[in-house]
């Protein structure tokens, strides 16, 4: 890119060989003259400026200060007035580079912490043949009679571009496409890359080279030393002073080899999703929590007072760590005692919202229907309000001093911290919908019909998807690790907990439970599909439909010119890239990450329904949930299903959701093994990003630590919404209290029914075991219960004897 003559090529292009920087010659031996004197490349620098419209603008570096052309030149650093490839750091110069001195610049993503080199860049002149309208595309007819390359750009919109989707590859584009300089330069300003170096082939691969290494580089970053740890108590602390950290690393292989990361995926599940199992199964295991359905209060206080109030301030302690780890990377975290307060107030405001209801002696009031969506709204919303109430301290913390800088003329405004302040309150309102809207889904899936169980799970699938994107563009600010574990392990594992756990109420309609499948397949559709991501999203012929998709619609129905994103570039862009751009290394990066997160959540959240279901299943609180058909409460609502011809959960739904979950994680870690494989294979570059992140991933404490945090929300999220005083599945039961009166209106019909035999029977038990006030009635003190029941009731005896 720069100033180009009539045959359409670069005027020199300076590259490094043995050491020095010699010239590559261009169509004529004149250019190649010009190209090694300075001074006479500046003189046809400016006799080329001179012809156009207007004058070039002054060259500047990144520093905003002008720069001496003539000087430049004459060292053979430039070319048409720019810094070229040779300018670039070379492998040495990347080793070497230092990002912790230059933090915010870093974070940023922005190729200013390499070097000015890699940050000069200067729009050339417009020529005189041929104009450009940025935002409405092109229309550009340079004649050129050197170059018979291909222009894209002037093909028809509804024949050649689906035909080169279909029948193209990188190779041709290489080879046969003559793309313009402004189709690069308009992307640079959309994105904000740097067009150093792509001018020329040589120029191309040596920048991909280096952008990789770069890539590679920046994985290494450490945000806080050692020092700094071991000042501190917390959580991001603690597999520091465990010497864990040091542990995994010991682990892992002295060379990437394609294995690694699949060695890497399982100890990062050893180190942090099982600490969160843990957890978990401590809050909700091994807390009694009284008789289900007693109508006591004796029966009804655990829940609300400790269990519900504890399980949310834990979620609100992960809302608000990982907060201070996206504003603040140099120390991603804040003294305890700032935000202390705050979660003892979310514990008291669950306690008073609900303990009062449970202990008022009125059985039909102590719980209503959506009760544990109301206390995650609750949740959110002091956490809310709290990260609102904590900004000075957040942002303008001294670590050295461990004070609050206070307002003043003095104090330097934090501008990066109160863009990611903003940018971290927009993705909590974003997980709290996304969050509600799984909620919802939990009672829609167990109450919907067997179709509509089948279209929910399709339906969550595309939410999710969506959710990825959104969540991903709002964190494009925030440092590439925490925002792809936030759009990407936060989401995935929110799916996948969802899909498992939800695989308890899937109904079937006959007795082989064929006409489930279909339920299956829509609810593990979405998640097997990571399996083959990590391979799709690595070939060209994917990124050039998702180019053109992207972008075709609206250039056709809306009679545009062609968007300048529907041409995939092979140009290695941005080493920070996230993959949103059409830039195809960085996207293949991205989506790198992604499929190590997809894995990760895949195993993790079949595993936390493999491990916590049977403890509740066999636990002491196993007639709070929905899986034991044994339980007294489970038998009144299979009862109260009964009655509304939904059928009942029986056993077999227990061991189909466990073959189902069983299943998934099985063909997840196919997957792992496979795609890792692959990738080390066919596509080294990205196996080796892939190898390097993994391994760098396990040496950063506060990385493992938000790991963990993540994990915790999911549980701390999914788990009580299953439990009976919750009542979100049980939101149908309108009284979970079972009633005398219920039992009589069933005694007083006359007709033999197997179903409603099986029905008062079963309230029989119930109203006997759990209600100490009927203890002594002579429904309960009989041995026979059955017999008693038949001499009130003689339509019954033979359904019943």
């Amino acid at each position: 890119v720069g100033f180009v003559h009539d045959g359409g090529e670069s005027i020199c292009s300076p590259r490094r060989k043995g050491g020095n920087i010699v010239p590559k010659g261009g169509p004529e031996t004149r250019d190649n003259d010009l190209a090694q004197t300075g001074r006479g490349l500046v003189e046809r620098t400016r006799a080329m400026a001179h012809r156009t419209e207007s004058a070039p603008p002054v060259p500047r570096s990144s520093s905003g200060h002008s720069v001496d052309l003539e000087a430049v030149a004459a060292e053979g650093h430039t070319c048409n007035g720019r810094l070229d490839n040779a300018a670039l750091p070379v492998e040495e110069e990347v080793a070497s580079i230092d990002f912790r001195g230059n933090r915010d610049k870093w974070f940023e993503g922005k190729l200013t912490m390499v070097g000015e080199g890699l940050s000069f860049v200067e729009r050339p002149p417009q020529r005189e043949t041929g104009s450009y309208a940025p935002n409405s595309g092109y229309n550009l007819h340079v004649p050129d009679d050197n170059d018979q390359r291909l222009d894209p750009f002037e093909q028809p919109t509804c024949c050649w571009w689906p035909r080169w989707v279909v029948t193209g590859s990188a190779k041709r584009q290489e080879e046969e496409f003559r793309v313009h300089p402004e189709h690069y330069e308009t992307l640079a300003e959309r994105f904000g890359w740097d067009l150093n170096g792509i001018d020329s082939a040589d120029g191309v691969a040596r920048r991909n080279e280096l952008y990789q290494k770069i890539a590679l580089k920046r994985l290494e970053m450490q945000p806080a030393n050692a020092s700094h740890y071991l000042k501190h108590h917390n959580v991001q602390a603690l597999y520091h002073r465990l010497k864990i950290d040091k542990f995994l690393l010991w682990t892992v292989p002295a060379k990437n080899k394609w294995y690694t990361p699949i060695m890497n995926t399982l100890l990062l599940i050893l180190c942090c999703s099982v600490p969160a199992l843990v957890t978990c199964l401590l809050l909700f295991g091994a807390v009694p929590l009284g008789r289900p359905l007693s109508c006591q209060p004796a029966d009804n206080w655990v829940y609300p007072a400790i269990v519900n109030p504890l399980a949310h301030t834990i979620h609100a302690f992960c809302d608000f760590t990982i907060g201070f780890a996206c504003i603040d990377l140099a120390l991603p975290w804040r003294p305890f005692r700032y935000y202390a307060p705050f979660l003892l107030l979310i514990y008291l405001v669950e306690v008073a919202a609900f303990l009062p209801l449970a202990v008022s002696g009125d059985s039909n009031a102590s719980t209503f229907p959506m009760m544990g969506l109301v206390a995650f709204a609750i949740r959110f919303l002091f956490v809310f309000l709290a990260w609102l109430w904590m900004r000075e301290w957040i942002l303008y913390y001294d670590h050295e001093t461990d004070t609050v800088i206070p307002a003043g003329p003095g104090r330097k405004r934090n501008e990066r911290g109160e863009a990611l302040f903003v940018v971290y309150r927009k993705v909590l309102l974003l997980q709290f919908f996304l969050s509600v809207t799984y909620i919802v889904v939990v009672y829609g899936f167990k109450a919907a019909s067997k179709n509509g169980q089948t279209a929910l799970g399709i339906a969550t699938g595309i939410v999710g998807l969506i959710a990825r994107k959104v969540i991903q563009h709002a964190t494009i600010k925030v440092d590439v690790d925490l925002s792809f574990l936030m759009c990407g392990g936060w989401r995935y594992l929110m799916e996948i907990a969802f899909t498992a756990f939800a695989f308890v109420t899937v109904k079937d309609q006959d007795v082989s439970g064929a006409s489930s499948v279909s339920t299956y397949f829509a609810l593990a559709a979405p998640v097997a599909m990571d399996v083959f991501d990590l391979v799709l999203h690595q070939w060209h012929a994917w990124f050039r439909f998702r180019c053109w998709i992207r972008s075709w619609p609206k250039s056709l129905f809306k009679c545009l010119p062609l968007d300048p994103l529907q041409l995939p570039v092979l140009v290695d862009m941005d080493p920070d890239g996230r993959g949103c751009t059409n830039a195809w290394p960085d996207y293949r990066r991205g989506k790198v990450r992604f499929a190590y997160w997809a894995f990760f959540a895949g195993i993790s959240g079949n595993m936390f329904y493999a491990v916590i279901s049977p403890v509740l299943y066999y636990g002491q609180n196993n007639g709070y949930y929905p899986y034991n058909q044994e339980t007294v409460a489970n038998i009144y609502v299979n009862i109260l299903q009964l009655l509304d011809g939904e059928g009942s959960f029986t056993e077999d739904h227990y061991v189909t959701s466990l073959i189902a979950a069983a299943c998934l994680a099985a063909l997840l870690f196919i997957g792992l093994i496979s795609g890792w494989w692959y990738l080390h294979k066919y596509c080294p570059a990205q196996s080796e990003y892939g190898s390097t992140f993994h391994v760098q991933s396990l040496r950063k404490p506060w990385f493992l630590a938000c790991v963990l945090l993540v994990c915790t929300q999911v549980l701390m999220t999914y788990v009580p919404l299953y439990n009976l005083q919750a009542r979100v599945l049980y939101a149908d039961i309108t009284d979970i209290c079972p009633l005398w009166d219920q039992l009589n209106d069933f005694l007083d019909v006359n007709t033999c029914d197997n179903d409603r035999a099986c029905i008062v029977h079963g309230m029989m038990n119930i109203i006997c075991d759990y209600n100490e006030e009927y203890a002594n009635i002579p429904l309960c003190t009989t041995d026979s219960r059955k017999e008693f029941i038949c001499l009130i009731n003689p339509a019954l005896a033979p359904c019943l004897l």
